[in-house]
């Protein structure tokens, strides 16, 4: 009786042993598959992360560049308006200037104009150089995101090809 119930014991042990065997041989198929799966996602997910970076990075030029193309547009309508007040100034005045009250009022709105000016090509600058940055990066996105599409095709033509074709061995 003891034997048997060994023996009985034994058998039980041994299906389940089966069993676990069994679900750990399919648990290894399904791993390796999903192992293959990620690996072969990889790359595209590097790149998608590069564009999605470049991306991002070129959003943070839009504001500055908009911005400085307000400055920009601002100090210019101050420098027309400088220039249309004197001219008004001018024209108010009953008796025709001499050429030294004329320089007079020129020098004394010299200083404003001066520093409208700089900051019109400060902001001109500033501007165009928000806008190449957003192209560099808008350009390096576009490239990243295209990069593992370009890839796949040429595997795809590249295992295609003929061994004997001498396009093969450029493959």
């Amino acid at each position: 009786t003891l034997t048997k119930g060994l023996a009985a014991k034994s058998d039980t042990v041994e299906t389940r042993i089966t069993t676990y065997e069994k679900r750990l041989g399919e648990l290894d198929a399904l791993c390796t598959g999903r192992l293959k799966t990620i690996e072969s996602l990889l790359p595209g997910a590097t790149s998608a992360g590069l564009a999605h970076a470049f991306d991002e990075r070129r959003q943070t030029f839009l504001k500055p560049h908009n911005y400085w193309q307000v400055v920009f547009v601002s100090s210019v309508l101050a420098i027309v308006a400088l220039a249309v007040s004197g001219l008004l100034h001018v024209y108010q005045i009953d008796k025709i200037l001499s050429y030294d009250e004329l320089i007079r009022l020129w020098l004394a709105r010299l200083p404003i104009a001066g520093a409208l000016i700089w900051l019109a090509l400060h902001a001109s600058r500033e501007s165009a150089l928000a806008k190449r940055l957003e192209e560099g990066y808008g350009y390096k996105s576009a490239i990243a995101s295209c990069f593992e599409g370009f890839r796949k095709q040429m595997s795809e033509i590249g295992e295609n090809v003929p061994a004997d074709s001498p396009l093969a061995k450029l493959c």
